[in-house]
């Protein structure tokens, strides 16, 4: 709710009228400024319209663009105000003589219809400015990713990074892909989900990750509520655990936190958010963390009619309804100047989902086994020219992931040069494990060289192949020919004849950049995505021996003494560390001895 007073509360829901004026304008793309006032509206015209929920679900990660509308009794020029801003304020009269401005917010008009002396305006929040394709791949906080959305689309935050920072995972770092986030408003969406928040324009033109509230900010009198509209669910809605499929293996997998002392309850289905990678661990410690904030989401359904409306209400509020002992969240409204406001908050039946979760697990299975019968495909080609030589180096390299028993097929055509005779050497690896060896004999020139595998993974695997070459001498025919032709060149310029050797000297070959043609393709294999945050690393130490050292000659003479210990101390200072979003202060660690003489 928008931080209104005591005063303005207790007047908007006392019996009593309280009454209200408006103000406004309109700016055009042009700079010309139209100030709008009571008289400029058509009464019951002037409407607002939003919500944070799609359907009939409470969710997280929502994006939705609020609307105003509006008749005028104003002969404007449409295409002079068209895509220019619309802003209004409501200035409410307390009973104690006060006065209190309310925002209605600022708006971009789509479409403006003239008719006659009167002119229709259908005006829409920013939040069409963040349908822009993600175009580079990035890596940050919560904070930091807005921050980029707000210079790329043109829109202004809301919150500070320590706002942010404070959020449910506000401190994690996240993964932004092209290949698996379109726009921004999905990133956005995404990040809304991580954080426990949904997505919204505020009503300063701001973008906001804002939460649900836990406690009622105002109670509904039944005397401000439209007789017959009122429609209060007969249970309540919580949550006992929250589910969502990360990216793992280059697949999505689920993974799920529960908690087990919370009896009935719904599970609250995210769906795929493809910007965590990483470890399982993490992927747990983040919605866990998420639940902290969902568990405490604890409501009933409900849906009214308010009969004076109150533009201070925001999505996102929880609201008491007085005589039905419940609380609810407003999870849309639909606003209108002098006249009532529909509120509803929307939420499912545990005992009723509880048959459609066992649905959706079937539905997720069989959506397992269609991914298992598609055929997927993997390219590669080299980005950098290569020379080989008598060192075996790697020419072609799959990462892949099984989610069935499969057996991929692979192919690749490699054009290579070689500057002299000699043999091409090519060895398949898997897992780093050798497998096979393809030799063949290359005469001097181009040459296409064609090679192809086949072998069998098994399900939920993540495998490397690797394709190594290398060149070495062959005891050719051509070596051993050119070896006699120069021994006879040398015999006509000498008239001696001296054998020479067969040069033993090991070829060298070309591979252009981009000419390798590789492909790997079976059914069972994950779909390709980016790198999911694993890293392995393996380091190889090489046995480490010391010379023998041959005991010196000693000697011992025992005596006794009495040394005298002064108390003394020793002392460690540790310099300040810091690290990203977390300082720890210096430390010190102090040890001391003391002894008594005597």
């Amino acid at each position: 709710m928008q931080a209104q007073s005591n005063a303005y509360r207790e007047a908007l829901y006392e019996s009593y009228v309280v009454q209200s004026t408006i103000t406004g304008n309109i700016t055009a793309p042009t700079g010309e400024i139209y100030d709008l006032t009571d008289n400029d509206i058509i009464p019951g015209s002037l409407n607002k319209n939003n919500k944070c929920v799609n359907g009939s679900s409470f969710e997280l990660g929502s994006v939705f663009q609020g609307e105003l509308n509006v008749t005028l009794r104003k002969t404007l020029d449409r295409y002079r105000i068209n895509g220019g801003s619309i802003t209004f304020t409501e200035r409410r009269y307390l009973k104690d003589g006060t006065e209190e401005d309310v925002k209605i917010g600022k708006f971009y008009i789509a479409s403006a219809d003239r008719k006659g002396k009167l002119t229709t305006i259908k005006a829409v929040d920013r939040m069409d400015l963040l349908e822009i394709d993600v175009s580079d791949n990035m890596v940050g906080t919560p904070y930091e990713l807005l921050l980029m959305l707000s210079e790329k689309c043109g829109v202004e935050l809301a919150q500070t990074e320590e706002e942010i920072m404070k959020l449910p995972n506000g401190a994690e770092m996240f993964s932004v892909y092209v290949d698996t986030t379109g726009t921004y408003r999905d990133m956005a969406a995404y990040l809304g989900m991580v954080t426990g928040t949904f997505v919204t324009i505020n009503v300063d033109d701001k973008l906001e990750l804002r939460q649900y509230a836990i406690a009622d900010c105002l109670e509904v009198p039944s005397g401000k509520r439209s007789s017959g509209s009122t429609v209060i669910a007969d249970y309540v809605t919580y949550y006992r655990g929250v589910t969502a499929r990360f990216i793992a293996e280059n697949n999505y997998a689920a993974y799920t936190y529960e908690d087990n002392t919370i009896t009935g309850g719904l599970m609250l289905d995210l769906g795929d958010i493809p910007i965590v990678r990483g470890l399982p661990q993490r992927k747990h410690a983040i919605l866990e963390s998420l639940f902290s904030v969902i568990r405490q989401i604890v409501y009933i359904p409900a849906e009214f009619t308010l009969v004076t409306s109150d533009a201070a209400l925001e999505l996102g509020d929880r609201i008491g309804i007085d005589g039905e002992n419940a609380s609810t969240y407003v999870t849309s409204y639909s606003w209108i100047y002098h006249g009532s406001e529909k509120i509803k908050g929307v939420g499912d039946n545990p005992r009723l989902k509880a048959a459609g979760d066992k649905n959706t697990k079937r539905l997720a299975n069989m959506e397992e086994e269609i991914k298992a019968k598609d055929i997927v495909v993997h390219s590669y080609t080299n980005a950098s020219a290569l020379t080989i030589g008598a060192e075996e180096q790697t020419i072609i390299t799959f990462n892949f992931a099984t989610i069935a028993d499969t057996h991929p097929v692979f192919l690749a055509t490699v054009p290579l040069s070689m500057d002299r005779d000699g043999n091409l050497v090519l060895r398949y690896y898997l897992d780093g494990v050798f497998g096979d060896v393809l030799r063949k004999y290359l005469q001097r020139g181009e040459h296409f060289v064609t090679l192809g595998s086949h072998f069998t993974v098994e399900k939920d695997k993540r495998v490397m192949l690797q394709v190594t070459a290398a060149t070495e001498y062959h005891d050719s025919d051509t070596r051993r020919q050119a070896a006699a032709l120069k021994a006879l060149e040398n015999f006509a310029g000498t008239g001696e004849y001296v054998p020479v050797s067969a040069d033993k000297s090991i070829p060298a070959a070309g591979i252009a950049r981009g000419t390798i043609r590789a492909v790997l393709y079976a059914q069972g294999m994950a779909g390709a995505a980016s790198w999911d945050g694993t890293i392995t690393v393996s380091e190889a130490i090489a046995e480490m021996g010391l010379p023998m050292l041959p005991p010196a000659g000693t000697a011992a003479v025992p005596s006794v003494a009495h040394v005298p210990l002064k108390r003394q101390g020793i002392s460690a200072p540790v310099p300040e560390m810091g690290l990203k979003g977390l300082s720890l202060p210096g430390i010190s660690a102090g040890v001391s001895c003391t002894t008594e003489t005597g």
